[in-house]
Parts: structure tokens; C-alpha cells; sequence
């Protein structure tokens, strides 16, 4: 489905009593590679944004020493922490450094590694392919501490066994205890805080996009805000017959989740 055709809405939802709405790899790092690979032709800030998003979502090759430590190194004079979208590229960066030990490789949620650097290394940055690419990202920067984002979604998003229990998968990712989800907010609207509906391309039908992180919404709509509320609210207020459409503008194929699929999945409160 084509995620440009998706045409913003002129509905919101509101819910009925007035509250607000407060390892496996798998394909994940083709995507990332695509996104590195349209960034270093392009750096816009979409692609950048581009970029993260599909980071936070895929699994990177990480060197860890044998006490378990993450591997650092001095970068152009910065502190750098590798990660790598081939796991064979470990071995391969630490032959051009001269490292003679075999290094042992932990594979992290690019969402994970970036939380984790945050914690106890904020001034330094985690370098992507740092023979191919070597591009930089800081926890401190703006796309990255500014907004929200669920990298374990856009992991569900990004698996490769589409046939087997895909849509399962993504719905149980929705419905996990205390699950948080990114919605967009319609640009001038004086019901801004209410989730903001879209019109699906096949049919004209109304759907409700949610989002990965902040920044997808960014991307399918530059002008409207991002809200974060818990799914729990969606399941309480979205109506029974509107779909769910995820990551409108990421590359690929735009995972719609039916009325029917969510209803058979216990969704709705």
C-alpha cells in the first residue's frame, strides 16, 4: 500500500468521557543500511530522521570486551562507541584497528544502545559503521532526547516472518502492560490533543495512524505534533470499526491492522 496516498483526515476521536490522551536481526538492518545508505546521499533532516527511526528499530553488531563491557574507541578525537549493521563487519574493523583479540558481539536494539549510552556516557556518541559510514549519533542530540520513541514496535514492525503471526506479533507488542504509543496531532487545531485520523487510499475509509517514535510523524506530516499516550487509551476510545495504520511514511509497505484482527486479539476494553 502506498504510504503517500494516505490523506489527512477532517475527523478526530475523542474519548467519551473527556479525558486527554496523556534476537533476532531480521530484516531490520536492511532497512537501516537503506536509510544509512539515503542519508549519506542526502543528509536532509527527513532523511536523518529517517535514519533514527529505523535505528532505534533494528539490532546492531556491538563489540563487547570479555568482561562484557561495550568496546570504545577514539574517533577524529571523540569518544565513540561502534555499531555495526553486518556482524562479520566486527571483525573487519577490529583487523583494520590492529586488534589482535577476537571480539565477542552483543547484539543491542539500536533503542536499547542509545539508552544506555545516555545513562552513562551521554557526551559520547555511537558511531554506525565506522569503516563504511562511520556516522555519528548522540544521545544529546535534539531527534534523538527531544522525542519520544518505542524501538521494540518498530522491531515488531521490521520482522522478517510476515506470513507467521506478524500482525500477532505487532498487537502484542501494543498490548503489553504500561505500553506507550506515538499519535499525531492535527497542525492548528483547537482539538490538537485528540488523535488526528486519516483517510485510507483503497477506499477512502477512516483509519488511525500510530506511530513508532515522534519522529515518523514528522515525516508523514512536517507540520502536525506529536502526542504519546498509553495504548491503554486507544483501547478504551478507538472506535470498534476503525483500523490501525503504523509508520505511514517508513519505507515499505504501510502494516495496516484490522478491526477484525484487533477484535480477535482482545484489544478493545
Amino acid at each position: 500500500m502506498d504510504q503517500c496516498s494516505y490523506g489527512l483526515g477532517t475527523e478526530h476521536f475523542t474519548a467519551t468521557h473527556g479525558d486527554e490522551p496523556t534476537r533476532d536481526a531480521g530484516s531490520s538492518t536492511r532497512y537501516l543500511q537503506n536509510a544509512l545508505a539515503a542519508w549519506r546521499t542526502n543528509p536532509s533532516p527527513q532523511n536523518w530522521m529517517g535514519l533514527l527511526s529505523e535505528f532505534y528499530g533494528a539490532y546492531v553488531a556491538v563489540p563487547v570486551n570479555s568482561q562484557g563491557q561495550l568496546v570504545m574507541y577514539i574517533h577524529e578525537g571523540q569518544l565513540a562507541i561502534p555499531a555495526h549493521t553486518r556482524r562479520e563487519a566486527v571483525y573487519e574493523w577490529c583487523a583494520a584497528l590492529g586488534i589482535q583479540e577476537r571480539p565477542q558481539i552483543r547484539m543491542m536494539l539500536g533503542d536499547d544502545l542509545v539508552s544506555v549510552i545516555a545513562s552513562i556516557r551521554p557526551d559520547h556518541c555511537i558511531m554506525l559503521d565506522p569503516q563504511e559510514a562511520a556516522v555519528a549519533i548522540y544521545a544529546v542530540d535534539e531527534y534523538v532526547s527531544g522525542y519520544s520513541r518505542f524501538g521494540n514496535l518498530k522491531a515488531a514492525l521490521r520482522s522478517t516472518d510476515v506470513q507467521r503471526g506478524f500482525v500477532d506479533r505487532i498487537v502484542h507488542e501494543l498490548m503489553r502492560p504500561g505500553a506507550q504509543i506515538v499519535y499525531m496531532m492535527s497542525p492548528g487545531s483547537n482539538q490538537q490533543h485528540y488523535p488526528q485520523l486519516v483517510n485510507r487510499p483503497t477506499d477512502g475509509a477512516v483509519a488511525c495512524p500510530l506511530f513508532t517514535s515522534a519522529l515518523e510523524v514528522f515525516r508523514f506530516q512536517p507540520q502536525a505534533g506529536a502526542g504519546q499516550t498509553s495504548v491503554e487509551w486507544f483501547r478504551r476510545y478507538l472506535p470498534a470499526n476503525v483500523p490501525i495504520c503504523i509508520d505511514l511514511a517508513a519505507e515499505g509497505h504501510v502494516v495496516e491492522i484490522s478491526p477484525q484482527q484487533l477484535s480477535a486479539a482482545g484489544f478493545w476494553m
